[in-house]
């Protein structure tokens, strides 16, 4: 669901030129809209962990919380540092976010939506027959890209207003259902 709103809303872009600094504008406004609500629930949870601390010795409460750790959060690095989590949804926002800003780079970088659509087919594949295959990757977009860009294309199918476009990634969509299904059947 995530990938079909993003394409939805950078979809306005369509017909941009590019430019870094239209780019960086779309990457920072972004952050700039998960920062407050994000640093609040952190520096709440924080508040929330110290005081459980008092009462509650145990494991899941967690240690405390270091500097180095809450400025990671705040830049969305936790994972690929190899932090612990301060809150159990830091990790979805901080994806999220990557996910995006991939996704922003390759819309305002490419003059053709098509060429944008193969690059995310590609990319999708290789992360649900590789990437998503090992624990390693969970800090990267490249995890999460294979269920992101299936939104992004099944908004580009339907929703975006050229016709070519449509057509180009529903024959990617169903090329992607044919590899995911032969491959399950290698599998087997």
């Amino acid at each position: 669901m995530t990938g079909y709103l993003a394409a939805q809303s950078l979809s306005r872009y369509a017909n941009n030129r590019f430019s870094a600094q239209g780019l960086l504008k779309i990457i920072l406004n972004s952050y700039l809209r998960l920062f407050a609500p994000y640093a609040t629930a952190l520096i709440f949870t924080i508040l929330c962990a110290y005081i459980a601390r008092f009462w509650v010795n145990d494991e899941f409460v967690g240690e405390s919380e270091t500097l180095s750790q809450f400025l990671a959060h705040l830049f969305f690095i936790q994972g690929i540092l190899g932090l612990d989590s301060i809150s159990a949804g830091a990790w979805y926002i901080a994806i999220d976010w990557q996910l995006y800003s991939v996704l922003a780079i390759l819309l305002i970088s490419f003059s053709s939506y098509q060429a944008v659509i193969w690059i995310i087919s590609i990319l999708a594949v290789a992360s649900l027959l590789t990437f998503n295959r090992s624990g390693e990757y969970e800090a990267y977009f490249i995890y999460f890209i294979g269920s992101y860009g299936l939104g992004v294309l099944a908004y580009l199918s339907n929703c975006f207003q050229n016709q070519d476009i449509n057509r180009v990634a529903k024959i990617n969509l169903a090329l992607i259902g044919v590899v995911i299904a032969v491959s399950f059947f290698q599998q087997i």
